[in-house]
């Protein structure tokens, strides 16, 4: 490669990050208060922290944290402090590890199809409103991406399986995805059949080269499931069943285990992938399906069984939510950008001097790449800048600090006005308030009508943010308030703009 072609290639996924960076920054300069699973992963590395061990600050003693293998909150807890530029600091790294899934997108296109491709992928990925959202967001799924694409990576430079080294890094960048979420086993499944395909013709190596991309992670769940079931054997019990239970037909509180197809259809077409990308997927599979055989078929037919089978999954897992499904982002992009051979596209329309056609192609790519953004036509007021952005988005941007301010207020006043002993309980948004407040909880909602009757006994500050009662008729959720109006006395109202919420004492 020489020298300009260095600078070309090195422009491009500069570019695409930069893409990036304009979309992730006004969650960045508006965004500062921590939403429900923000405080959750706060919380726990704080105890990490101060403890060791992985606790959710729930009850006087804590519970361990075993709702996703380990290793993102004890990352988290390296840097995490209680303060605002600690939040911002877990944030931004976040943000790096997004930054660094743009860069490995480009990197794979580039190698299996071609600089145009890499770039076609990684702008995709870049200006995503969905992967936006979560680059700046105090959750594993962007760094567990970021290493699935690290082990893809490998797999494709490992010289068609013959570099077993590489291999054995790919397995540990995908051991490092599955401890940071457990869902990307399903990732590794796929990139072990691709490494099948590259191995198919010498047997005598696929067993072991099977062996090290898949034993890193096998070695990894084991000794985690070991040291958890040896820290809280019930705990652990606990949460291996209620994994169960989410993939099964069972009634959940949960709202997330009421959703019905059409409506997930609707969420993975409209707030997950986009529209754009449904399309830009549709057209991309015709393409494969027409095309000649060649080298990057295996490899591009993997990626399309990873996206299926992702998709189909969820249709009968119990539990919808569609960031389980972030992996399939940079999956349908670079699908996309090596659907295509862009660099004969764009000579084909360039060289035959044709303005009409020029201008067509330079129209079109600007309204695709808009509509694949966060921006949309207005659906309501053209006044309200809401109105203009993708719908989670412009909620995330816009409202995030107006929903959740009150309760870092209702936090911060507990954290001066209670002991630091003190077990607060909370009608419903409770991860956010404990932790601004420095204090363990107890929160009501999903809890049953004993349950909240126990808890009221013995609770000295109770916060009412949100009547919602999961586990409650009406009629219980009633006969719970009244006993609060009966037991307990107001001690302070806390309003910030129209939010309001109630601490009794």
């Amino acid at each position: 490669m020489n020298r300009l072609s260095k600078q070309r290639t090195l422009i491009l996924p500069v570019a695409a990050m930069a893409a990036a960076v304009i979309v992730i920054l006004p969650a960045v300069l508006r965004v500062h208060v921590l939403e429900y699973d923000e405080a959750i992963f706060m919380d726990v590395a704080r105890n990490i922290q101060r403890s060791g061990l992985p606790l959710r600050s729930i009850g006087a003693a804590g519970v361990p944290f075993y709702d996703h293998t380990p290793l993102y909150v004890y990352l988290l807890s390296l840097f995490v402090r209680h303060s605002q530029g600690g939040i911002l600091a877990a944030r931004l790294v976040t943000t790096a590890f997004g930054l660094g899934c743009v860069w490995l997108t480009f990197e794979i296109g580039r190698r299996v199809s071609g600089p145009a491709a890499g770039f076609a992928a990684a702008l995709l990925l870049a200006i995503s409103p969905f992967f936006a959202i979560h680059t700046f967001f105090i959750r594993m799924e962007v760094p567990m991406v970021f290493a699935l694409l690290a082990g893809l990576l490998l797999l494709v430079v490992s010289e068609r399986g013959r570099r077993t080294w590489v291999i054995l890094a790919s397995g540990v960048f995908c051991a490092v995805a599955v401890l940071f979420k457990e869902v990307a086993v399903l990732f590794l499944a796929w990139c072990a059949a691709y490494l099948l395909w590259l191995c198919r013709q010498d047997r005598r190596t696929v067993l072991p080269r099977l062996l090290a991309l898949t034993l890193p992670t096998l070695l990894g769940l084991v000794l985690w499931a070991d040291w958890a079931w040896k820290l809280s054997p019930a705990v652990f019990s606990s949460t291996m069943r209620r994994w169960g239970s989410s993939m099964a037909a069972v009634n959940l509180l949960d709202p997330r285990a009421r959703i019905g197809a059409g409506q997930w259809a609707h969420q993975l077409g409209f707030d997950l992938l986009g529209p754009v990308l449904v399309v830009g997927l549709a057209v991309s599979l015709i393409a494969f399906l027409r095309r000649r055989k060649s080298r990057s078929d295996a490899f591009y037919f993997v990626l399309w069984g990873y996206l299926l089978s992702a998709i189909g999954i969820s249709f009968v897992v119990r539990l919808k939510e569609p960031r389980h499904l972030i992996g399939v982002l940079p999956v349908a992009a670079l699908l996309i950008g090596g659907a295509i051979d862009w660099v004969a596209l764009i000579r084909r329309v360039w060289s035959e001097r044709r303005p009409l056609a020029q201008t067509a192609f330079v129209v079109v790519t600007t309204v695709f790449l808009l509509a694949a953004s966060p921006l949309r036509l207005p659906s309501g007021s053209a006044g309200s800048l809401g109105s203009w952005l993708d719908a989670p988005y412009g909620w995330r941007v816009l409202e995030n600090d107006r929903f959740y301010n009150v309760l870092r207020l209702t936090g911060e006043y507990l954290r001066e006005h209670s002991e630091p002993g003190e077990v607060i309980t909370v009608a419903h948004q409770a991860t956010v308030t404990a932790y601004y407040a420095d204090r363990s909880y107890n929160m009501l909602y999903t809890a049953s009508r004993e349950a909240i009757e126990r808890t009221l006994q013995r609770s000295h500050y109770l916060v009412w943010d949100q009547p919602t009662f999961l586990a409650l008729t009406p009629a219980e959720a009633e006969a719970v308030q009244a006993e609060i109006a009966a037991r307990f006395r107001l001690e302070q109202i806390i309003r910030d703009g129209a939010r309001t919420v109630t601490i009794y004492r």
